[in-house]
């Protein structure tokens, strides 16, 4: 965890999560909890430690673990958010697969006070699909992690695959799925100068892969 030491004190002190974005901070910091709730635990507690806030995503698993992992990660200030994957688990079934969320949104709700969305990536669906202006003022939501961020006005570095990449036009992508994602692969050198440039970052981790420092 030595590296994510050295993001954090990159980015300083602060409320990066989220919510605090759509309140019109420049700095997102992002973790998608879709395996090993241990790692997330331990990311949170170091960022707790220097003063930071970031957003932790959840998969809706139902379990002990993930229930005793989103408490701990609460209790130190953190965001929780809920990492839908409702299309992909219904098969391709919108009508199904609102539904699913309305559920797995409230079951979360009954843990932790959830105002931010983000979809998880599943292969051969596009999760953010089911997601509508009406579906967020339905659901007392203020913003989807993907669908609601300004991405032309920022750079988007995610530690996806083990590796760092930063990733241009994102929403080019968002928008048309069969357009190849453009990104480049950095060093997490290049990701500090850019947080202590001042530029508006984004930063997404996966908990599980601070196995060992990402490359």
């Amino acid at each position: 965890m030595e590296d994510y030491h050295r993001i954090c004190e990159a980015i300083g002190p602060g409320d990066y999560s989220l919510a605090h974005y759509f309140s019109g901070n420049h700095i997102i910091v992002r973790h998608d909890v879709d395996d090993k709730v241990n790692l997330a635990i331990e990311i949170a507690d170091i960022e707790h430690s220097q003063g930071i806030r970031s957003t932790y995503y959840f998969r809706y698993r139902g379990d002990d673990s993930e229930r005793n992992a989103l408490l701990s990660i609460r209790s130190m200030g953190h965001e929780i958010g809920f990492h839908y994957e409702t299309l992909a688990k219904a098969g391709g079934d919108k009508e199904w697969a609102v539904r699913l969320f309305k559920d797995q949104l409230a079951a979360l709700r009954e843990i932790a006070d959830i105002k931010t969305v983000c979809p998880h990536g599943s292969r051969g669906y596009r999760n953010h699909k089911i997601m509508s202006e009406y579906l967020q003022r339905e659901c007392a939501l203020i913003g989807d992690a993907y669908l609601d961020v300004d991405f032309g006005n920022l750079d988007y570095y995610s530690d996806s695959g083990n590796q760092w990449h930063v990733y241009q036009k994102l929403s080019d992508h968002l928008d048309n799925p069969d357009k190849k994602l453009d990104r480049v692969a950095v060093e997490l050198l290049d990701v500090i100068k850019a947080i202590e440039s001042g530029d508006n970052v984004y930063i997404a981790t996966h908990p599980q892969h601070w196995t060992q420092n990402v490359k």
